[in-house]
């Protein structure tokens, strides 16, 4: 999205590059597409280039272990189990009680946590990936795995928003 005043189309692509790469950047534009129309005029072409890249390869899969290895593994508990070496909140309460959280007191952590940083209305870009960074964080630590490289994301969305922040200034 920073290329996009000069290189709006290289933009657009590389944005539907990265989601295909790591999906984890959607919870950092679920709040650009709330709020920004500017923003949502390049998130959806992004989001088409990335449905570009993903289709062919899941219909070419006729016996779907595309789908079971990109979206079966996060849902399914039987053949992808909990990590306990990982940063979050799962695996903290593993390490503390001996099992795993239950998955409505996930729901309600998230619910606490999301819904007022949803609800708040940014008022820059800056304010929208500050917000998009702070979902983040609250998506992958109640996530039932969340390693240290999924926090890299946030990073770097306060990373841009203290771009545009100083773009502003």
């Amino acid at each position: 999205l920073v290329l996009r005043g000069r290189h709006r189309r290289v933009a657009v692509v590389a944005l539907g590059l990265c989601f295909t790469a790591k999906p984890t950047l959607l919870a950092v534009l679920v709040l650009a597409f709330l709020w920004s129309v500017e923003l949502r005029r390049d998130i959806l072409p992004g989001l088409a280039v990335a449905a570009g890249v993903v289709i062919p390869f899941a219909l070419w899969d006729h016996r779907l272990n595309f789908w079971q290895g990109t979206v079966g593994v996060i849902f399914d508990p039987v053949l992808y189990d909990n990590r306990g070496d990982t940063l979050s909140i799962n695996a903290a309460w593993f390490q503390v009680t001996g099992h795993w959280a239950a998955t409505v007191f996930l729901v309600a952590i998230l619910l606490a946590f999301a819904a007022p940083v949803v609800m708040t209305r940014p008022r820059d870009l800056s304010d929208i990936f500050a917000l998009g960074a702070a979902l983040t964080i609250i998506v992958v630590l109640i996530n039932r795995e969340a390693y240290l490289n999924y926090y890299f994301v946030a990073a770097v969305a306060l990373f841009v928003a203290l771009a545009y922040e100083g773009m502003s200034n």
